[in-house]
């Protein structure tokens, strides 16, 4: 066993209180032709600009509490102290040693179900196979690797976990609230009412809440509020996985795996002229402009920004899609991992997002 289930519930505790924010700029995977209906609107109108700062994080008032706390140890306690002290450095340079911080797969002492959930990239499109048997889609390639991957032979979660159970709750163009509905609704039919062991639920969802308004990619205040229930409904999902699986008492634990917005456009938010399918249309219109573009930019982060948000409140994993994706849109060439539509992964692409994924999980990483 790695770990009790009290352990396992600190370690949650410490992540949530030890994550750092973090902004990420991104731009939409895909959006609406009937953009342009309101590009002119959105030219003549002023930018509301940003919220005022935050209120001063309220964690520095416990911070305060624990450094006015009295040091009660007596002299055994002392002792001990010392004691641990000098195990703790381990190189006898006088600090204590770093320790590595935990994988989420140390939580997962026996898993038995892993749920996908979300839009068409969780499902797997554009992948040979999808999430099928034989399936090459990103969520497919974690539990059962494809011989196509040779690097991760032995390296996935069907090898960890003999028998682990694998779950699709996914619907192509989903928003955030169908996603939820989608889940609820695999809640109360197909997927199991209780099982062995650990549960991990991967969630791919909130490109769509952007993408299907034109308010919410042009006008800040819509943007915010699209957040704000991406959010709810993001952490609603997750509560309700652990509402059904987890069992701190029977050592049973949830895992969630998060995942943020690539950029095909490689941070430029331009691609080259030959690319005019799909998505890739609409960021090649000239009445797309540069501002335009750049205010698209700012509010998609604050969308992801909200994925982030409530990832760590949750206590959850971020994989960050959007940086590991950096130099393989449609403009890096041949390492080009996005498809010709300027919104979904190719084959390889899946497999590239699997392999961020196993290192969020396992801190392991095989390849290139």
């Amino acid at each position: 066993m790695r770990s009790a289930a009290s352990s396992r519930f600190v370690r949650r505790l410490n992540r949530k209180a030890g994550r750092e924010e973090g902004r990420i700029e991104v731009f939409p995977s895909c959006l609406p032709v009937f953009l342009l209906i309101l590009v002119s609107l959105a030219s003549c109108t002023a930018d509301v600009g940003e919220n005022p700062d935050a209120d001063a994080d309220p964690d520095a008032d416990a911070d305060a509490d624990a450094d006015s706390d009295v040091d009660s140890d007596t002299d055994a306690d002392a002792d001990a102290d010392a004691d641990a002290d000098a195990d703790a450095d381990a190189d006898g340079d006088g600090d204590a040693d770093v320790q590595p911080a935990a994988y989420p797969v140390d939580d997962l002492d026996a898993l038995a179900l892993v749920i996908v959930v979300g839009d068409s990239l969780a499902e797997g499109y554009n992948a040979e196979g999808n999430n099928g048997p034989r399936g090459r889609g990103y969520a497919r390639l974690l539990v059962t690797n494809h011989s196509d991957f040779p690097d991760y032979a032995g390296h996935d979660l069907a090898t960890l976990y003999p028998g682990v159970d694998f779950r699709t709750v996914t619907e192509s163009g989903a928003q955030s609230g169908e996603a939820l509905d989608n889940l609820q609704g695999a809640l109360s039919g197909d997927l199991p009412a209780s099982v062995a062991g650990d549960v991990l639920v991967l969630i791919n969802a909130g490109g769509n809440d952007f993408n299907d308004s034109v308010q919410t990619m042009l006008f800040a205040d819509a943007t915010r509020t699209a957040a704000e229930e991406l959010r709810a409904n993001l952490g609603e999902m997750i509560r309700l996985v652990r509402d059904r699986y987890e069992d701190p008492g029977a050592g049973k634990e949830v895992v969630a795996l998060v995942d943020n917005i690539h950029d095909p456009t490689d941070g430029q938010g331009t691609v080259p002229d030959q690319f005019d399918d799909g998505f890739c249309e609409t960021i090649q219109n000239p009445m797309f402009t540069a501002d335009l573009r750049a205010q698209a930019l700012e509010n998609l982060a604050t969308m992801n920004e909200a994925i982030a948000a409530e990832t760590e409140e949750q206590a959850g994993f971020l994989v960050d899609i959007h940086a590991g994706l950096l130099g393989h849109g449609m403009n890096s060439g041949a390492d080009r991992l996005i498809d010709g539509d300027c919104a979904h992964p190719t084959s390889e692409g899946h497999d590239f997002i699997r392999r961020l994924a196993w290192e969020v999980l396992t801190g392991e990483r095989y390849g290139g």
